[in-house]
């Protein structure tokens, strides 16, 4: 287990040390689409570069930093202070109007996995959204190649994908303001 947790620092240490690429001028987006749901995005040269949704289902669409494929499994890890966070996903082609090539849905599980939406499925979705909330924004790194997106600058974002996959509707004013 120690080597785990030093393994663990190490890597920490090297992609908060290397000099993430800071994104350029771009900014943050929330909107809500009838069957998608809440969409928070980050659009950078009227490109999206990360994406969040939850409705019918929740995923996360991500610019990989790396590599620029349309096939195959894929790993990213988010990081934010001495928050960590590594996904598993897969590469998939990018839509006409976003350069994101990362896909995951479920947080890794699987769409009907009994525990989506469970105990520890809620952590795990905590601790993306904690990255993301990040005031001073988040890496985005795989092996050696990062960027760095600022932190989100739209009020009450997190409130709808909190209660994301409960059930639950949130009041309008409850909602962060609509960008798009």
């Amino acid at each position: 287990m120690r080597t785990a947790q030093l393994a663990a620092a190490i890597v920490v240490a090297f992609v908060t040390a290397i000099p993430a690429a800071q994104a350029g001028p771009g900014r943050w987006t929330y909107h809500e689409e009838s069957n998608d749901g809440h969409i928070l995005a980050y659009v950078e040269d009227g490109k999206i570069v990360f994406e969040l949704a939850c409705g019918r289902g929740f995923s996360l669409l991500v610019k990989h930093p790396g590599q620029t494929k349309t096939d195959g499994k894929a790993r990213i890890t988010l990081v934010a202070g001495k928050t960590k966070l590594d996904l598993a996903g897969e590469y998939v082609p990018p839509a006409e109007n976003s350069a994101a090539n990362f896909y995951q849905s479920y947080l890794g599980y699987g769409k009907n996995d009994e525990r989506v939406y469970g105990k520890k499925w809620q952590e795990l979705e905590s601790r993306l959204l904690d990255v993301i909330e990040s005031k001073s924004g988040f890496t985005i790194a795989a092996g050696e190649a990062n960027y760095q997106l600022r932190g989100v600058d739209i009020d009450k974002w997190r409130r709808p994908f909190e209660l994301c996959g409960y059930g639950f509707w949130v009041s309008p004013r409850e909602f962060p303001s609509e960008t798009n």
